[in-house]
């Protein structure tokens, strides 16, 4: 008897669970037929069967849920992606990103509209979200604006030292603003177009040895004027008449209270301007900057 129930096929299904494991049936190259070379199996190979079922039962839940499944293998298209990243929430087109100029932007500092466009259109193209976006986009601005703060405080701190040199060259604060103004009105007036000489400025006007060029050019032309005896030659355009009717008359002037006070710190500054333009009326005095 007992040789009999060895030998039933019915006992052998109800024999340990690991008989049975042992038995079970496994993927294979001869199972898989067509799909055997395909990479979405080769998980798989020398696995159980139901290790397949576990996984497509996996699969199909999330199909028309909230998860995704990211393409791979022969699914990995431009076509599958652009269906993955529609589906995570990026706009349908690179208009419908939120990027604007930040409220800290420096007004001197000219913004970019090309780029921004740039930017909605290379964020649409790589899939990117709009929280991410706005990230990136507010990184690329703090970047800009801290390196053009630091190439302000650079030219802040040369312009300073410029000041300081020719200060101690010309003597007084008096003579220095009177030297940049001259330099900046020879510029100005004979540079040529007024965008491309403001760009100048903006680009040498701290260097000394642009300020020192254009100071003398502006001191030799006042000083050959006034040899020639030419009482029209006008280097800063101004009307002498009416700035000498505001220092003598206007009391909002600030030049007037320091012409009529002889204690006040600037009174012999004012009383200098005063000649000058005098002079330039009269044609009675040489000219200079300094």
């Amino acid at each position: 008897m007992a040789d009999d129930q060895n030998n039933d096929p019915g006992n052998q299904g109800n024999q340990g669970g690991d008989s049975g494991n042992q038995n079970a049936l496994t993927i294979n190259a001869e199972l898989l037929g067509e799909f055997k070379d395909d990479p979405v199996f080769k998980p798989f190979d020398g696995k159980p069967v139901s290790e397949v079922l576990k996984s497509f039962k996996s699969a199909q839940s999330l199909i028309g849920g909230e998860k995704l499944v990211l393409p791979q293998g022969k699914l990995d298209t431009p076509e599958n992606w652009e269906h993955v990243f529609n589906k995570l929430g990026r706009p349908k087109d690179a208009d419908g990103y939120q990027l604007a100029k930040p409220a800290d932007y420096p007004e001197n500092l000219p913004y970019d509209e090309n780029m921004e466009k740039t930017f909605r259109q290379a964020f649409h193209q790589l899939g990117i979200l709009p929280k991410q976006a706005a990230g990136l986009y507010d990184l690329w601005n703090k970047y800009n604006i801290d390196l053009f703060q630091k190439f302000e405080g650079e030219q802040s701190q040369k312009a300073e030292e410029t000041m300081d040199a020719l200060i101690k060259e010309l003597g007084t604060k008096d003579k220095y603003d009177e030297y940049m103004r001259g330099a900046q009105a020879a510029l100005k007036r004979f540079g040529g177009d007024p965008v491309e000489v403001q760009a100048f400025i903006d680009k040498f006007g701290n260097d000394p040895l642009v300020v020192k060029v254009f100071g003398n050019v502006a001191k030799g032309m006042l000083e050959d004027a006034a040899l020639r005896g030419d009482k029209t030659f006008d280097l800063f355009g101004e009307d002498p008449k009416a700035k000498l009717d505001a220092i003598l008359y206007d009391k909002d002037n600030k030049m007037n209270g320091a012409y009529w006070n002889n204690s006040h710190p600037q009174h012999q500054s004012a009383v200098d301007e005063v000649y000058r333009l005098q002079s330039l009326i009269h044609g009675t005095k040489t000219v200079g900057v300094i």
